[in-house]
Order: structure tokens, then sequence, then C-alpha cells
């Protein structure tokens, strides 16, 4: 969980989508000016697959746009949880017990991963 700050979620959508070698996501300061970057961080989407790519958009897209106040808690799983095909997911390599396996959501982590390394490099407080 990630707390307190506004947050625009933006940047990992678009290069995703653009089959980009990097992405990134940048918080924004609660404080004023509103659009302080508090940190980013990238993840290597090459050598990913289109599945695994897809997958790492819908996560994004149910990111994209949130704005977490000041005081309130974050959670990627509530926000992006449900990786079914009725959500539009596929069937992509995840890690399992050592070995890649297909499964709904995979590429999700890349999301994630993101996510978490520009929350933990801005020195807001993760649970």
């Amino acid at each position: 969980m990630i707390k307190p700050v506004n947050a625009s979620l933006t940047g990992l959508i678009g290069c995703v989508a653009l089959g980009a070698g990097v992405a990134s996501i940048t918080y924004l300061n609660a404080l004023p000016p509103p659009e302080t970057s508090l940190s980013a961080f990238a993840t290597r989407l090459e050598g990913r697959s289109r599945a695994q790519r897809h997958n790492a958009e819908l996560a994004a897209q149910s990111l994209d746009g949130r704005v977490i106040a000041p005081g309130a808690t974050f959670s990627f799983n509530q926000v992006v949880r449900g990786w079914s095909v009725d959500r539009g997911y596929v069937r992509a390599p995840v890690s399992f017990d050592g070995e890649l396996v297909p499964a709904f959501g995979g590429g999700v982590c890349q999301a994630s991963t993101t996510l978490y390394n520009a929350a933990l490099l801005s020195g807001l407080g993760i649970a």
C-alpha cells in the first residue's frame, strides 16, 4: 500500500501501447505545485511477448489518472484484480514454481513492478 500522495499514472500506458522498450511512472506531489515529480522508475518491455505487453497495458489502464489523496492508501491488487478473459486479459507466461507457465494476467507484474519502484524511490510509505 502507498500513503499519501496525489498520483497520476500515465507513462506506462503509452509506452506499452507503442511497444517501447522502457516505461516509466511518475508520481505527483500532494503539495503545491501539484505536478512536482517525486520519482520515476523504468522497466524494460523488450523481450516480452505481445500477450504480456497487452496485459501490462490493461493493468496500466486501470491505474491511469487515479489520484491518491493525502492520507489515503492505495492497493494495486484492489484496483487491478480480476485478471480474467472477461476483463480482457489473455494467457501469457508467468513465473510459477520456478517455471514459466501460461496464465491470465501474465505481464501484469510489469505494471506493478514499475509502480512499486517509483513509490519506493519517492520515499512514500509502503506496507
